[in-house]
């Protein structure tokens, strides 16, 4: 169990909520049927030693609601509470929407790396909270 960082609704209640809001909010409907506003990964990086990424990838229509910090949020606070210790996101250079995204999750800038992808990426990272009982 991990301490939550002030803000973020706790315990089994508000993960739920905050996933079927992250899940409301990447599908709306539009003249009847159900459209897809963007997707939201949270996988192992590719050639790493277990480390896990956070990404997103919302429609044109989709940007600037907030869609892409909600839902990162809602999978990374899973995997924490499964006991991932850390999350990665990598962003292209110039991309400064998804820089604004992982600034908004409180991810740290650690650096520009080739690491898991064969292309040069700012890289950002988010430790899991201190565990306080």
């Amino acid at each position: 169990m991990h301490r939550r960082s002030p803000g973020r609704a706790g315990g089994a209640l508000g993960r739920g909520v905050r996933a079927r809001r992250a899940a409301r909010l990447l599908g709306h409907r539009a003249a009847g049927l159900p459209v897809v506003a963007g997707t939201v990964l949270f996988k192992p990086l590719p050639n790493g030693v277990g480390e896990v990424e956070v990404g997103w990838h919302l429609h044109p229509d989709s940007w600037g609601h907030g869609y892409a910090t909600e839902a990162a949020r809602a999978v990374i606070d899973r995997g924490f509470d499964a006991g991932v210790p850390e999350v990665y996101a990598v962003v292209r250079p110039g991309n400064q929407a998804s820089v604004a995204v992982c600034a908004r999750l409180d991810m740290e800038h650690i650096g520009r790396f080739r690491r898991w992808y064969d292309v040069e990426l700012e890289t950002f990272r988010l430790t899991a909270p201190v565990v306080v009982e």
